[in-house]
Formats: C-alpha cells, structure tokens, sequence
C-alpha cells in the first residue's frame, strides 16, 4: 500500500511540475482521474533486493546457526510476491543468497486468514509449515 501511495503521490508532483509546459487544467483533470482509480486497485505484485553487509563478532555454536548468520550478515536478499486485499492474502519468496557462494536459501511465505505461514528448508520437511496467528 505504500507503494502505491508513494506512485500516486510522484504522478501528483509531475502534474504538478508541469503545469506550465502543458494545458494545466487537461493536466490536472488526468491526474485527480488517475487517483481516483487507486481505490479500485484489489491486487498487486512486488520486488526487490537488497545487499546486505554486517560486521559481526557473535560465534554460532552449531552449524546451521552459523550458516544461517552467515547469510544474514554478508549476502543478498531477494524478494517478490503478490499481494491481495479481497479477500486478504499475501505471498512472497525471499531468498537469501549469501556472498561469495552458489547455493542460496528460499523462505516462501504465506499470510492467509489471519495467519502467517512459513517454510523453512532446512527445519521444516517437504510440505510442512510453521504457522503464526497474527
């Protein structure tokens, strides 16, 4: 949604810009048409990524714990997803790619009925979710 706000507030400030290039009032009259219209958006699909560098000192005790600060600490994440809000749902895949290695590490997600659900690889088995009440 606030991605939505932030396009809509951008289309807002170029109408705005360029009122005195163009037919200001046609102009403005496009603009306040395309804003209306946000009400009517029921879905929309998202991505990103981020690069991710974080001096740490912290000693994992065990092996997957390592690996995982590993991941979280020097590396890449990458997400993309779709949202929806009649009826509400959210799904996503983040992706952790780690610096300097081949294999990453997907997490889908789900936010479905008031709960959030989660996979995760290396705990959970094939097909088996945490799920959280939110």
């Amino acid at each position: 949604m606030k991605k939505l706000i932030a396009i809509c507030t951008i289309m807002a400030l170029i109408a705005a810009m360029s009122a005195g290039c163009v037919n200001g009032k046609k102009l403005k009259e496009q603009a306040l048409a395309a804003l209306s219209q946000q009400t009517k958006i029921n879905n929309y699909s998202f991505s990103g990524q981020a690069k991710i560098k974080v001096n740490t000192t912290a000693n994992a005790q065990t092996p997957l714990l390592s690996g995982l600060m590993a991941m979280l600490t020097d590396g890449t994440v990458l997400w993309k997803g779709v949202s929806a809000t009649n009826p509400v749902r959210f799904e996503a895949t983040f992706t952790l790619q780690p610096a300097g290695l081949a294999q990453s590490l997907q997490i889908p997600l789900l936010i479905k009925d008031n709960k959030m659900y989660a996979h995760l690889p290396n705990i959970n088995s094939e097909g088996e979710f945490f799920a959280i009440n939110l």
